[in-house]
């Protein structure tokens, strides 16, 4: 019975990192979206699934309260227009078709353009476990800032978090807007963000001035 029980996890956990084998090093996702996409109903990206959290009247828990026309990039190269909204109860899209409400299976997903938004879908890690969701990227290159929207277990409010992904790293690596916590995603090169810190006196807090870090660390022209 032990052994069925290791070998059934060991096949799951082999199965998600091929998933996430998939998904290559992008180093610029807009590149991604500079075409004129089809508008179809791509089917074969979809599986039925139990009533939606709109059926549930839960629409606090959407990123956004109507539907918004997705971009959608799959492994495949097939792109899609359609339209979708994103739930962070469920880390899912639900995509809506002149048939019925679907959910967009992540696993066939390289990007999704939602609105301004570029999101990938990632494994992580969250409570020493392995997951697989969307983290909308903000910043590209040698240092990766991506953000996560999660759902406060107690106050059911929308939550916004951090994280960074060198080449090296094998997941994204959660963070908090403290000095002390950004300064450790740039450990490898202290006194450049010494130098940085000190001339640009940047606010944490402000998504803005994260985005501005990253990009300069990520910027040749200025090592």
């Amino acid at each position: 019975m032990r052994s069925m029980i290791l070998f059934v996890a060991l096949s799951w956990l082999i199965n998600i990192q091929q998933i996430d084998a998939q998904s290559p090093n992008i180093t610029n996702t807009q590149t991604l979206f500079t075409q004129a996409y089809p508008e179809l109903e791509p089917h074969q990206l979809f599986f039925i699934t139990k009533p939606s959290l709109y059926e549930l009247k839960t629409e606090k828990l959407l990123l956004v309260d109507t539907l918004s026309t997705c971009l959608i990039l799959t492994h495949e190269q097939q792109q899609y227009k359609t339209p979708c909204r994103y739930f962070v109860l469920e880390d899912q899209f639900e995509i809506f078709t002149s048939q019925r409400r679907r959910i967009l299976q992540a696993n066939q997903i390289l990007a999704i353009k939602m609105d301004d938004k570029i999101i990938i879908p990632k494994t992580y890690h969250f409570r020493s476990e392995i997951f697989y969701g969307y983290f909308q990227v903000l910043a590209e290159g040698k240092y990766n800032l991506y953000k996560k929207y999660t759902i406060h277990q107690k106050k059911h409010t929308l939550l916004e978090e951090y994280f960074y992904q060198r080449k090296e790293d094998q997941f994204p690596i959660s963070f908090s807007t403290k000095k002390k916590r950004v300064a450790q995603c740039f450990s490898e090169e202290a006194p450049r963000w010494s130098a940085y810190y000190r001339q640009t006196k940047p606010n944490f807090k402000k998504e803005a001035d994260l985005i501005a870090i990253f990009r300069y660390f990520n910027d040749p022209t200025t090592e």
